[in-house]
């Protein structure tokens, strides 16, 4: 196994965090249509007023195709990221 190839999953790992948390009962919509996990990301921050830090070249070439339908700002992010090998981490 290559070094490359442990040192990947080590750093999805670390991908997202939540710099500010938004309120748990806020629950919001939108549709991601054929956008980058990026993109879907910096959508779903500005939806739930948050930023949200992440490492765009990991992000960049995964596309997202989903409706985000009455969820919470975790619930959103867990939705697009749930076919990939990226985790949330909370940061308070």
């Amino acid at each position: 196994m290559s070094r490359s190839s442990l040192i990947k999953p080590l750093l999805t790992l670390l991908l997202v965090h939540f710099i500010a948390v938004a309120p748990a009962q806020d629950r919001q919509s939108i549709r991601l249509k054929n956008v980058s996990l990026s993109d879907a990301i910096t959508k779903i921050a500005k939806l739930y007023h948050v930023q949200i830090a992440f490492n765009t070249s990991l992000t960049n070439n995964i596309k997202v195709n989903t409706a985000i339908n009455d969820k919470t700002l975790e619930e959103a992010l867990s939705t697009i990221l749930k076919d990939t090998n990226i985790q949330l981490e909370r940061v308070d």
